[in-house]
């Protein structure tokens, strides 16, 4: 696939159109691309992270789309990147105090509350990795769930 790399920072829900799966770009650099990848079959061995386009399913019975940070190799799904036309917000179940202001930006831009939001199933578009449905959520201090709050 010999399609232009997208920067992270302007990265659409029209962009998920282009690919079903991504990964970022090789090397440092100031900004970050993310490159497309046409099938699984590109994926790199030993790759640590692949993006990969997924439908969200909220509490409050909203659908949305975005990408699953994917690790292959601990085969986990560790953040989320929700997509609303040019609108993102990024889930990372390693960073919950950030992510829970990305959750109360999204609840508000939904007019839902937070538990509207949390816990979002997933389920991969298309099958480009197999991948199975799943829930994501954050949890944040002692035990408290970020979906309840």
């Amino acid at each position: 696939m010999k399609q232009a790399m997208v920067r992270l920072d302007e990265f659409t829900e029209e962009h998920l159109e282009l690919s079903d799966l991504w990964r970022w770009q090789d090397g440092a650099r100031e900004d970050v691309f993310l490159v497309p990848l046409a099938t699984a079959a590109e994926v790199v061995p030993g790759v640590s992270l692949l993006l990969v386009r997924a439908l969200f399913r909220l509490p409050a019975r909203i659908e949305l789309q975005g990408l699953l940070a994917y690790d292959p190799l601990g085969q986990d799904v560790h953040a989320v990147q929700v997509l609303i036309g040019r609108d993102s917000y990024a889930l990372n179940k390693y960073l919950p105090e950030a992510s829970f202001e990305e959750v109360l930006a999204l609840a508000d831009r939904l007019k839902v509350s937070t538990g509207g939001v949390l816990p979002m199933r997933y389920s991969v578009v298309r099958q480009a990795m197999p991948i199975p449905d799943g829930s994501f959520t954050l949890w944040l201090g002692a035990g408290v769930n970020a979906g309840s709050c």
